[in-house]
């Protein structure tokens, strides 16, 4: 997301952006061409998206502790899947 605030002479605007897209189908064929089903490989590949974000925060404990909460709560969600 891309916060924004402007304020202007008592004027108080603010927005927030997103970007998101769609899972590349050729990552899920390959994640599916190997025995993973479709929501396992969406999981997967959503898992590695958010440890990419997570592996960049410069706080190290910061990092280690979204990175147990990432990796607890997609192990749950993968161990639901199954």
């Amino acid at each position: 997301t891309k916060p924004e605030l402007a304020i202007f002479a008592d004027d108080v605007k603010a927005a927030h952006g997103a970007t998101i897209g769609q899972m590349d189908p050729e990552h899920l064929f390959y994640l599916q061409s190997r025995a993973i089903d479709k929501e396992q490989a969406m999981m997967i590949l959503a898992r590695g998206f958010a440890l990419e974000v997570v592996y960049r925060i410069q706080n190290h404990e910061v990092r280690e502790q979204m990175l147990k909460f990432v990796t607890r709560e997609m192990d749950q969600k993968l161990g639901a899947t199954q």
